[in-house]
């Protein structure tokens, strides 16, 4: 048997079969990363195991060979890879887009599709705004970390992605993740940092900031004299405190 490939790695078992956004990928042949999670179908009905970064399901999660059935299970098991999805919906035909919307108007994962669709091309679908029904979040945060939700009437989703279609990270949520959090380490840093001494404080900052400095200049393969670099490090110290202007673009050092 011919052994096959994806993103450079084997398959995990010969009869397994590309699903999600790695079929995605493969079929329409999507210039874009692929997902750290690589979802495959084995045949075994209860199949449900990892394999390095290969995720092994059995045979009843298998998705019908078409893009809308496997962006549906994509968003179901996998989250929201924005990347991916503008990529698919650039090659896709416009009316094979909208017939597939249409055809489950009132599913939450049809309405999902549709929403990233517009959200993200900035098109509007000739496709009449949904009147009935629950608002569905765009993100699911069980898989990843949301933000503040908006409502978008058109669609009735809740628009809870943490950031702007220019600019949008998206973490996906992990055991260890969690637990940091679950920590509070911030609480506990600034805790910490209230019992030293302001001083201390001042001159730990004063050394950082010139320290980076110092590596800035070194990346670039520069060697300024010593003044330059301060005056560096301090025009960095005041980020976010002042607005940029003429008058702090003139201390900016040559």
């Amino acid at each position: 048997m011919r052994t096959r490939f994806f993103d450079g790695e084997t398959f995990p078992e010969p009869e397994a079969e590309l699903v999600g956004y790695a079929w995605l990928i493969n079929e329409y042949q999507l210039k874009v990363p692929a997902p750290n999670a690589v979802f495959a179908i084995v045949p075994a009905k209860n199949t449900k195991r990892s394999k390095g970064r290969w995720q092994l399901l059995g045979s009843r999660y298998q998705p019908a060979a078409h893009w809308f059935a496997q962006l549906t299970f994509a968003l179901k098991y996998e989250g929201v890879d924005l990347a991916i999805i503008r990529s698919l919906l650039a090659v896709l035909p416009v009316e094979d887009i909208k017939s597939s919307i249409e055809s489950e108007i009132t599913g939450s994962y049809s309405r999902r599709i549709w929403f990233f669709y517009e959200w993200l091309t900035g098109q509007v679908l000739p496709i009449e705004d949904v009147t009935a029904g629950n608002y569905v979040d765009a993100l699911n945060t069980k898989l990843q970390f949301g933000c503040a939700k908006t409502k978008v009437p058109r669609q009735r989703i809740n628009n809870n992605l943490p950031g702007v279609k220019g600019f949008c990270p998206l973490i996906r949520k992990t055991d260890n993740i969690v637990q940091y959090i679950e920590q509070h380490l911030n609480e506990k840093a600034a805790q910490n940092l209230g019992n030293v001494h302001s001083d201390l404080l001042a001159r730990a900052a004063a050394f950082l900031l010139l320290s980076d400095s110092k590596a800035s200049y070194t990346i670039e393969g520069e060697t300024p004299p010593h003044n330059r670099i301060e005056r560096w490090g301090k025009i960095i110290g005041q980020a976010c405190k002042r607005s940029i202007s003429s008058t702090v673009r003139g201390c900016l050092p040559a």
